[in-house]
């Protein structure tokens, strides 16, 4: 019995202590006193109107025989998509970089701070587009070569 008074003591410490629960609020409750609290939430929404534009281009297979109409929306367009607002540069390099890969889009890579992340992000788009040009702006060699080597399947 001491064991079970000591242990609620030591536990009413720790939840007083750390402002968990309200004192007045726990002795109501023990005290047969019920209480309900409401709690009330408050959401606000923001609206920002953007305007996209896009043009259309054609673009031909490897083999140079067929052409496929396509359209691209502009860089402006792709940037609003929150990458900006992250605070962490870090965070918001990564931003860019997931959506010039999921885009296919290495314009996107040059908004990237750090020259290491910007790197990675050309080296990811160039392998997924398997576009041996973009290895060409990697800055450093040891990616760079890495990038030729992966994009331009040696036979």
């Amino acid at each position: 019995m001491r064991f079970k008074i000591l242990f609620f003591g030591v536990i009413c410490l720790l939840v007083f202590g750390t402002g968990c629960i309200d004192r007045g609020q726990l002795m109501r409750v023990m005290g047969g006193e019920k209480t309900t609290t409401t709690q009330e939430i408050v959401t606000t929404t923001t609206t920002v109107a953007t305007t996209t534009s896009t043009s259309s281009t054609t673009s031909t297979t490897r083999a140079g025989t067929t052409t496929i109409p396509t359209t691209t929306t502009t860089l402006n367009s792709l940037l609003n998509v929150n990458c900006e607002r992250k605070w962490d540069p870090v965070a918001r390099d990564r931003c860019y970089r997931d959506l010039a890969v999921q885009k296919g889009d290495p314009r996107i890579c040059e908004m990237i701070e750090y020259r290491g992340s910007r790197d990675g992000c050309y080296y990811r788009v160039a392998i997924v587009k398997q576009e041996p040009t973009l290895c060409n702006y990697i800055w450093g060699s040891y990616w760079r070569d890495r990038c030729h080597k992966f994009v331009v399947k040696e036979d």
